[in-house]
């Protein structure tokens, strides 16, 4: 951690992403996943539960001895697994970037089925990553996150797309947010949809125009056409167009 309240003794380290450290009851130690972990391992403590596939864990190491630790593991949202996959249904390749441990990672996207993992990216390298993904994609790449520390990130990716429980960072820096409470996650298949149905009515209503355009003004040059006639027509064709991009309440009720 680098942010929040800190026990008394303790302070956040140099280097976010790398927990803190302090002398709490004049003893050195310094909490935290990454450099803890290592030394964890050095000091034989790694078969407390701080190991292998699944819930990860945060140690106190200090002084070549335990002082305390936390074995977890995130909650996966429930609608995560019927999101992604309707993504796969509509060609979406996914990946997931976090600063979570590997094994925790490698857990949630094998439950999710999520196609690339990028565990232990520290806050800074976030937005990195988020442009490597997008110089080896052919297509968009939207980046959905919640926290303060995926506010560049957001900023790198084509599409941005917050959650609207996170952080005022993370909702200033995105193009979309989603405001559902409950289940925010399974309004981003809705979000493509909508986003698909919007460019093609704006295409059908452009074609449209520019035919009509096309055909009746070399009429009316050529006297051909009435101007009754033509202001018919001209409201015509804005009608048929508002009722074509009427259809895009629809798509969205649905």
């Amino acid at each position: 951690m680098h942010v929040g309240t800190f026990a008394p003794g303790l302070i956040p380290a140099e280097a976010a992403g790398h927990g803190c450290i302090g002398r709490p009851a004049g003893m050195p130690a310094q909490p935290g996943t990454g450099l803890a972990a290592v030394e964890l391992e050095n000091a034989g403590f790694v078969n407390l539960g701080f190991g292998g596939h699944g819930p990860a864990g945060v140690g106190a190491p200090g002084g070549g001895e335990l002082l305390g630790g936390v074995r977890f593991a995130d909650a996966v949202r429930p609608e995560a697994a019927d999101a992604l996959g309707q993504l796969r249904a509509r060609g979406v390749r996914t990946a997931m970037i976090s600063g979570d441990a590997a094994r925790t990672c490698e857990a949630v996207a094998e439950l999710l089925g999520v196609d690339e993992v990028r565990s232990e990216v520290l806050p800074h390298e976030k937005e990195q990553a988020v442009r490597e993904l997008a110089d080896n994609s052919d297509g968009t790449l939207a980046f959905i996150g919640d926290g303060i520390n995926d506010a560049a990130a957001l900023g790198a990716a084509d599409l941005a797309v917050a959650i609207g429980g996170g952080s005022d960072v993370a909702v200033l820096a995105a193009d979309v947010v989603l405001t559902r409470d409950d289940a925010p996650l399974s309004a981003v298949p809705a979000l493509l949809r909508l986003a698909a149905a919007t460019r093609r009515i704006i295409t059908q209503n452009l074609v449209w125009a520019f035919t009509y355009n096309a055909v009746a003004i070399p009429l009316a040059v050529m006297g051909r056409l009435s101007p009754v006639v033509a202001a018919a027509a001209m409201a015509a064709s804005s009608l048929a167009v508002v009722a074509n991009s009427w259809r895009l309440h629809l798509s969205a009720r649905r």
